[in-house]
């Protein structure tokens, strides 16, 4: 990644890379890694190899600082293998958090994703709380809509603290 270099972006930054496995007739994909790389542990993305490389960006770099790593776990006819890890460091980007009363009929599915009053006893009624990126948007009949969502990014992580405020 970066040819090697020191890798700070904000986090919901693509970052661009390429990774190529010798032989070129290596075939399969290549994973991104948190490392050190470990049996079980799963790995941020895979990416499909074309003649042995990929060149690519990915914005799903989890949040913090670690080293990241290319895994190639090999085909009917190479063994897998593993690169040098990178220094990444993904600082935090702005976020929006949407606090919303949800609606459903008895059915259980939804009529409102962001209802402004509800009926007693018609249907289920509750309060959700979703985080996006800054540029996040709730539809009333969708619910939110974010790259977190559409699987561009990866998801916010932290906590959510719910307070009530005085509007007297």
């Amino acid at each position: 990644m970066n040819g090697g270099a020191a890798v700070n972006i904000t986090h919901g930054s693509a970052v661009s890379f390429s990774i190529n496995v010798t032989p070129s007739a290596a075939t399969g994909a290549v994973a991104l890694m948190v490392a050190p790389a470990m049996p079980g542990k799963p790995g941020i993305a895979a990416f499909p190899l074309t003649s042995g490389a990929v060149a690519t960006s990915t914005a799903l770099l989890p949040g913090g600082s670690y080293s990241i790593l290319a895994h190639y776990s090999g085909d009917s006819i190479y063994g897998g293998s593993y690169s040098n890890s990178v220094p990444v460091t993904v600082s935090p980007e702005t976020s929006t958090a949407f606090v919303n009363l949800v609606t459903t009929n008895v059915n259980g599915v939804p009529t409102s994703y962001s209802a402004s009053s509800a009926t007693y006893g018609v249907g289920y009624q509750f309060l959700r709380v979703d985080v996006g990126d800054v540029n996040a948007s709730v539809s009333a009949s969708t619910g939110i809509s974010s790259q977190y969502f559409s699987r561009k990014e990866s998801c916010p992580t932290g906590k959510v603290v719910l307070s009530t405020r005085d509007l007297s």
